[in-house]
């Protein structure tokens, strides 16, 4: 079995919700994770599982003060809060639906080009494209003539999981995990992950993910050197 197809595996596990899927070990006191103590767990959730899913109520649209679908802050918090823009179906009876693994770090080793996953390395629409098409797949929408189609689960494989077990030393532990944090372009904290460009935000808005995943601590690379996340034009709300 090739690794891309034990992935595929893995995918379809977590999918399920199989018991016995492959995940990073849970470890509060982790120096990469190092709020995970702090993150709610479910109690029938895997011991060791370490993963979150997210809304998106994280960061507004700075310009319109809005989050995903027009929520607000007094939507999420306050006398006026409700379950808009929330996850609870999620924790309540899981999820499952057609997963589109996307093994990017596997594509660039195939094709000899290197990068680190503790770098912003930035991973454009056009990469994304040639990578899907490697693997045989379509990443256009169905309506475009591609193999996605609306609701599908977006993965995207960085290797930032394989770079995680490969550090062996605490001074190889400290020089990532204790980089220091600033806002802005010059943050220490750096992740590969996908491009901030007008390109990705296209095709994740026709394609209709019901949701979008990766392997590092940030779905798109960290930091942004657009000055802002995945966000399109000022008079519109957030895509992802």
């Amino acid at each position: 079995m090739s690794n891309t197809q034990q992935r595929l595996n893995q995918v379809k596990n977590i999918l399920t919700m199989n018991r016995t899927a492959t995940t990073i070990p849970f470890d509060p006191d982790c120096t990469i994770f190092p709020n995970r103590k702090d993150v709610p767990r479910r109690e029938d959730a895997l011991p060791e599982a370490a993963w979150v899913w997210g809304d998106n109520d994280y960061v507004s649209h700075l310009a319109t003060g809005t989050f995903y679908n027009g929520t607000t802050t007094s939507d999420i918090m306050g006398p006026n809060a409700n379950k808009k823009c929330s996850i609870h179906y999620l924790a309540e009876h899981g999820i499952a639906g057609r997963g589109v693994l996307l093994d990017y770090r596997a594509y660039a080793d195939k094709k000899g080009f290197q990068y680190s996953s503790f770098t912003d390395h930035r991973i454009p629409y056009e990469e994304l494209y040639l990578c899907g098409k490697d693997q045989g797949v379509d990443i256009r929408p169905q309506a475009q003539g591609g193999d996605i189609k609306i609701g599908d689960l977006l993965f995207i494989r960085t290797g930032f999981v394989e770079a995680y077990y490969n550090i062996k030393s605490s001074e190889e532990w400290a020089k990532v995990a204790l980089r220091e944090h600033v806002i802005g372009p010059d943050d220490g904290q750096k992740w590969a992950g996908v491009a901030q460009e007008e390109a990705v935000i296209d095709w994740l808005h026709d394609c209709y993910f019901a949701a979008v995943a990766g392997d590092a601590p940030a779905f798109e690379a960290w930091p942004t050197n657009k000055g802002k996340i995945n966000t399109p034009t000022a008079a519109d709300p957030p895509l992802i």
